[in-house]
């Protein structure tokens, strides 16, 4: 496709401390040959119905990479995916911007390809737009103020939004320290696993060594000694050979193990550098590329098969041991069998004690691993402890943030709009994660789940449940001790509950219209209400681009005189707006300095005219409706 043609950039651009895009073109589609450039402040789209104005918009957020979440959001992603194709086809869209820190750049987009970031000598540089680094912006389609306003979630983003380099920091520490507490429940599963498993193997050894009792020799008996140390001696020649058994075990283990770790290697490499790579227009620096790795791999799997072999010499070595070992305790085993036939009344009970004594002697071997794994898992356990303080302390610290700006947003929107802050009030996930732990278990837990998430915190209730607490879950959930006690049962020791107790649980934010003498939850408001209390906090002073199409839905002209207006000569200088609509009174009554034209012939769109307010007051009046009114009004207000 034709590159599109690039205005000349201004050498010396004043700065402005607030992300701008400086202007948009497209190529083919709906909007072929389209150029808008924007200013600084306020700029509006107008037209009539079919002109493009939604499109400009929807195409501005695509190019730039900032669609809504599709898995929050996915109708209104469907929708402006759909709306992109049936209007671009195989178009292309550029847009210049220009970030706080007064660096320029070109963002291409063709329709399905990723968005291209071209520096200011047209050459691309590996930046990701959308990811939001270095540019933002702040996107919000029709409806999608009401959204704000009924969903809770959406309203912990728009909080997020006024720190969102701090909330961004502390969340991807929250996602690590998570990421190591599964780690370290996975490990301490195993390790209780390993523990039930030796308890129950060692559950014996006390009768066993009681059992031995009968078999004590007597004291002062010179005889009976060298038999007792005869025994000791057989006692210890299995653990001799068990040794060198779990030694050769150990050696296999590591040499298979290397071998697997790199056993894909040269697959996985041709499967990466595949012939089309290598066929295709960068092939001769794929072609090297390779040839770099294969070396490095093939160096790789001559050392890891040497170390392999020399796990393997090491085992036929202990292999090689093992039959020497066992000629040695074969001669041994003849002396002590000579020595019970000359004591041929003591060779019964010898018999007997020796095979008591091989199993005290295995089941200790097994006490000390139980001891080891009991280390080994209070290690873990430390570390969880220490571990869910940090977790705790970076969501107090995040929490801590949304605090400041409710307060924040309160001061500056007094006293008609008041918002505060829950923090973890929002359980959904938690209750969902309970749910989901429950089934199977042949209980009706809907309503027991539910007095759960109401009653117990998610930290406490697995607390509870791995520690067998069936009275506390009696108490606090007013159930029998049979259910509490089924309940353990079914969350206790399984992964589940670990999952339980790092659930991150949304801070719930409430934001309140002042109606008479009463604030009420934006959740329980009128349309007209709700964005009545959500667009002012939306135009409040950022350093992105607000680009809203038609915030003037569902409010009445007085608010759009007294709030609206208002705002948007506040962050005059401050911030870039670039609105969709169709109420006069944005751009007239707000003095916006551009304001653009659309018309369309049914099969193409246009600009008719572009410039200040004053220059287009003719397609102003013509167009929307109250046009000349919004003029008298603004002479009235501001003598001009």
């Amino acid at each position: 496709m034709p590159e599109i043609p690039r205005p000349a950039l201004a050498e010396n651009p004043p700065r402005r401390g607030f992300h701008r895009i400086h202007s948009l073109q497209v190529k083919g589609g709906f909007l072929d040959e389209l150029h808008v450039e924007f200013e600084d402040n306020l700029n509006c789209l107008i037209g009539g119905r079919g002109t493009g104005k939604t499109t400009v918009l929807e195409i501005l957020r695509w190019a730039l990479g900032h669609m809504p979440d599709q898995r929050e959001s996915q109708l209104l992603y469907r929708g402006i995916e759909k709306l992109i194709h049936a209007n671009l086809g195989n178009g292309q869209v550029e847009i210049e911007i220009e970030t706080l820190d007064d660096i320029r750049y070109r963002v291409r987009r063709d329709n399905g390809t990723d968005p291209l970031v071209l520096n200011s000598s047209g050459d691309p540089v590996a930046i990701d737009i959308a990811r939001g680094t270095i540019f933002s912006v702040e996107v919000y389609s029709q409806n999608q103020i009401e959204e704000i306003a009924n969903d809770p979630l959406f309203q912990l983003k728009l909080v997020d939004k006024f720190v969102a380099g701090k909330i961004k920091e502390i969340s991807d520490e929250i996602r690590v320290c998570v990421g190591e507490l599964r780690t370290n429940a996975g490990e301490m599963l195993k390790l209780r696993i390993d523990i039930t498993s030796l308890i129950e193997k060692v559950s014996v050894l006390p009768e066993i060594k009681e059992k031995l009792k009968a078999y004590k020799f007597e004291e002062g008996d010179a005889e009976a000694k060298i038999l007792q140390e005869a025994s000791e001696g057989k006692v210890l020649r299995g653990q001799e050979t068990r040794a060198l058994d779990r030694l050769q075990d150990l050696f296999l283990g590591a040499a298979d193990g290397l071998r697997e770790v790199v056993a894909d290697l040269p697959s996985e490499i041709n499967e990466i550098v595949n012939k089309d790579i290598r066929g295709g227009a960068n092939g001769q620096m794929f072609r090297q590329i390779k040839d770099q790795v294969d070396a490095s791999a093939h160096e790789i799997l001559r050392k890891v098969q040497e170390a392999a072999s020399l796990a393997e010499d090491t085992r036929e070595m202990l292999r090689t041991q093992l039959g020497d070992l066992s000629a040695v305790h074969l001669k041994q085993e003849k002396a002590y069998q000579d020595l019970l036939e000359e004591r041929e009344k003591e060779k019964t009970k010898a018999t007997e004690r020796d095979l008591l004594l091989r199993s005290q002697s295995e089941l200790e071997e097994e006490q000390k691993r139980l001891e080891k794994r009991r280390e080994e898992l209070l290690k873990r356990e430390t570390a969880r402890t220490t571990l869910l303080r940090r977790l705790s302390d970076m969501k107090d610290a995040r929490f801590g943030e949304r605090m400041s700006v409710a307060n924040m947003l309160t001061t500056q929107l007094a006293p008609t709009i008041r918002v505060r802050i829950e923090q973890y009030g929002n359980t959904d996930s938690y209750r969902d994660l309970v749910l989901e732990a429950m089934k199977g278990s042949g209980l009706k837990y809907a309503q027991v789940v539910d007095r759960v998430v109401q009653r117990i915190p998610p930290h406490e209730f697995a607390a509870i449940v791995q520690r067998g607490d069936v009275q506390t879950l009696t108490d606090h959930l007013e159930i029998d001790a049979d259910r509490a006690n089924r309940l353990i049962l079914q969350l206790k020791d399984k992964p589940g509950v670990f999952d339980i107790e790092v659930v991150d649980l949304h801070d719930r934010p409430t934001i309140e219209l002042k109606d008479g003498l009463d604030y009420k939850d934006s959740t329980s408001l009128s349309t007209g209400q709700k964005c009545t209390t959500i667009l002012p906090i939306l135009l409040l002073e950022s350093a992105s681009p607000l680009l809203i199409d038609q915030p003037e839905d569902n409010l009445d002209n007085a608010f759009i005189y007294e709030t609206v207006v208002k705002s948007v000569r506040e962050v005059r200088g401050r911030r870039q707006l670039i609105f969709v609509t169709h109420n006069p009174n944005i751009p007239v009554l707000g003095d916006a300095q551009r304001v653009v034209v659309l018309q369309s012939t049914g099969r193409k769109a246009s600009v008719k005219a572009i410039g200040t307010v004053d220059e287009v007051k003719e397609e102003i009046e013509t167009i929307l409706e109250g046009g000349k009114e919004a003029f008298q009004r603004r002479g009235e207000r501001y003598g001009y």
